[in-house]
């Protein structure tokens, strides 16, 4: 599969891990030192199905609105629909 769109580097840093729960990480996207994020990641398991849930928390409102300027959003949800797919694959093999 072709990459989508423009190409981001970003420095991930995990501070906190909590298996099978929680990843709480810090993210820094290249060009924007200033403007760290603080990422949570949350699997919670409710008869047989998981849910991941990801906050991402700025420093400010302006890097929160560049972050969602810059288009992460569709790269983003290319990305979960490609681990949907990896988990439902997962699931037909077991």
């Amino acid at each position: 599969m072709r990459p989508v769109g423009p190409k981001f580097q970003a420095d991930r840093r995990n501070r906190t891990i909590e298996a099978p729960r929680r990843i709480v990480s810090t993210e820094v996207f290249e060009g924007f030192p200033d403007a760290a994020a603080l990422d949570t990641i949350v699997f919670d398991e409710r008869d047989g199905v998981t849910t991941m849930s990801i906050t991402v928390l700025h420093t400010s409102q302006e890097h929160r609105d560049g972050h969602i300027a810059s288009g992460m959003e569709r790269g983003m949800q290319i990305s979960m629909n490609r681990l949907e797919d990896v988990v439902v694959e997962l699931n037909r093999e077991a």
